[in-house]
């Protein structure tokens, strides 16, 4: 489900989240990819909410986000779909249909491709 939110109001929410892991989302090249990380950075600059990722080099979702630019991130707030995290976080997208393979449902972003 899609809710326009205050980052804000949920910065304690998603910080407790994402040490079990959270869903870094690309799309560059016709090609969606979500990785499951437990690491990041949840700021304000210039009076905008930031959250900063990292990804290794040689990393399918890396490459994505060179090319793309952008990203999203969705933290399950709820009984999180362990195969969700099985398929996003143990397989590479460049073996695999994520979406397929997990049975994602994709939403379009307000803001971003």
């Amino acid at each position: 489900m899609k809710e326009k939110i205050n980052v804000t109001d949920y910065a304690n929410i998603i910080t407790k989240a994402l040490p079990k892991g959270i869903l870094l989302n690309t799309f560059a090249d016709d090609r969606f990819n979500s990785m499951v990380i437990g690491w990041g950075h949840l700021g304000t600059l210039w009076n905008k909410p930031t959250f900063h990722v990292y990804a290794r080099q040689g990393r399918f979702t890396k490459g994505q986000l060179d090319k793309a630019g952008e990203f999203t991130i969705s933290v399950p707030l709820e009984n999180p779909d362990p195969q969700i995290n099985k398929i996003c976080g143990w397989q590479s997208g460049f073996n695999i249909d994520k979406v397929k393979e997990a049975e994602l449902e994709l939403v379009d972003a307000d803001t971003i491709k």
